[in-house]
């Protein structure tokens, strides 16, 4: 009789530890907490970056024709235009010319950093590095998205400029 309620007092303290261990990791997060800690996760972060989008400053798109490209710049004549915004709506505009400097993007990636906010240049998926690269292109129909963002973070402004080859239709 005497070993039957040891057996039962040991059973009831377990089950008590095992409750208040229970309540101890549900109202403090304890395993949250040691999951955060083990993988470098935690979901707070998760919702700040969730809001942390870049801001979209210029977000255009151009239809038209590369006329020339000299002293590193893209003259490209401007058929018709939109907001990317709108889904690529774009609508029949009065022809004028957009001149795209190369040199004033920096499009050079530096390794050291992590995250680097580069200009970036290119024709499709191709990097481009030099407005020479788009000469094949000369009097060719094409679509331009020229993109101008500020980072969130920091302030900085980087642009995306990427020329895509238009079917006529």
């Amino acid at each position: 009789m005497r070993k039957k309620r040891i057996i039962i007092i040991v059973v009831v303290g377990i089950v008590l530890v095992l409750l208040a261990g229970l309540f101890f990791l549900v109202k403090y997060d304890v395993m949250g907490k040691l999951y955060d800690v083990t993988f470098g996760h935690s979901h707070e972060k998760e919702v700040v970056e969730a809001t942390d989008e870049p801001i979209i400053i210029e977000n255009k798109m151009y239809k038209g024709e590369i006329t020339k490209i000299e002293d590193n710049k893209i003259y490209f004549m401007v058929d018709e235009e939109g907001n990317i915004a709108d889904e690529f709506m774009v609508e029949d505009v009065e022809d004028y010319e957009v001149v795209f400097d190369i040199d004033t993007l920096d499009l050079e990636v530096d390794s050291s950093d992590p995250y680097p906010l580069i200009d970036y240049l290119s024709f499709g998926k191709d990097l481009l590095y030099s407005a020479a690269d788009l000469v094949d292109m000369i009097g060719k129909s094409l679509r331009v998205q020229n993109i101008l963002i500020e980072d969130y973070y920091t302030g900085e402004e980087y642009r995306s400029i990427v020329f895509y080859l238009e079917e006529k239709i």
